[in-house]
């Protein structure tokens, strides 16, 4: 509600920044599969990107737009029912992400007040959760990310809902890593987690973690996402910023251990903080280690190879 009456008054402020959309998609498939499987819906990729769709966006907003769209999909599909995901790069410098369900479909007589608020139409409306206001913030906040969201319905067929959003023009400069010296054979077939609100951290690493091979790094723009994405995935390694919004990174390390099921996940400490008592405070905590940034290449991958040995 508190972002309904943002939206609509002009008070929803925005970062628009260049990052990679493909791992914010991704980790809301990371996040949904479990929603999916108690649904019985299987939830898949149409063909699962090889490369990179870099776009010019809120991270976060798009993050919530996409798990909108992934949920309703999952929510108001028919038992044994699918979700499939799809990239496509359409004219005028943008990338469309399509969710397709095999729900009951939108008749068309409703079809004129699908983003209005508070509108519900799935014929088993009672038992599904939800205020219906989430299709009319999920339109607004990507038209402010000057995009648009469109969908396709057939009553009783399914539904394909869509977002195109546009495709940054900007170069980000490399990370080079020499294989010889800073590769290491301990970080193959590990799964990392990184909290981490900045996207352009997340592509630093990711670059710096490139050359490994069979390592999957998992992102989650705050805290709330990580601690789910860490249930679900059990990661092998967990990296936390410090400083995020909602949740800073020391207390979402005490949710963590108070969960069985991840209080025994290494956690490496990748902030700003540099002074010794922030240090001693994470490290006396539990953290495995502490690196500050700018990140040095050989020191952080040093740190994992110190998880990993």
């Amino acid at each position: 509600m508190l972002d309904l009456s943002r939206v609509e008054s002009g008070e929803m402020k925005l970062n628009l920044e260049r990052f990679d959309m493909v791992p914010i998609v991704d980790n809301v498939v990371s996040l949904s599969k479990s929603m999916a499987d108690k649904k019985g819906v299987s939830l898949d990729y149409l063909k699962i990107p090889e490369g990179s769709f870099y776009v010019e966006a809120d991270s976060l907003r798009l993050n919530q737009a996409v798990l909108n769209l992934v949920s309703n999909a999952i929510k108001y599909n028919k038992p044994n029912g699918s979700v499939v995901i799809s990239y496509e790069e359409r004219d005028g410098g943008k990338v469309r992400l399509g969710i397709r369900d095999t729900g009951h479909g939108i008749a068309e007589h409703h079809k004129s007040k699908l983003f209005k608020p508070f509108e519900r139409f799935d014929v088993d409306i009672d038992q599904i959760e939800g205020t219906g206001i989430g299709l009319s913030i999920t339109k607004q906040m990507i038209e402010l990310m000057n995009g648009t969201i469109g969908f396709e319905s057939r009553e009783g067929k399914g539904s394909y809902f869509y977002i195109d959003v546009p495709v940054s023009v900007q170069t980000l400069l490399p990370v080079h890593v020499e294989a010889k010296e800073e590769t290491t054979q301990s970080l193959h077939n590990k799964t990392i987690l990184y909290f981490e609100d900045i996207p352009a951290n997340v592509e630093l690493v990711r670059q710096i973690l490139k050359p490994n091979e069979g390592i999957k790094l998992l992102a989650a723009p705050n805290a709330f996402v990580g601690i789910e994405l860490a249930q679900s995935e059990t990661p092998d390694l967990i990296l936390m910023d410090i400083h995020m919004p909602g949740m800073d990174g020391l207390t979402a390390f005490s949710r963590l251990q108070d969960i069985n099921k991840t209080r025994n996940i290494p956690v490496i400490a990748l902030t700003a903080d540099a002074m010794d008592a922030d240090i001693k405070k994470a490290l006396n905590m539990g953290f495995q280690d502490y690196i500050t940034k700018p990140v040095e290449v050989h020191r952080f991958l040093k740190a994992l190879d110190g998880v990993f040995k």
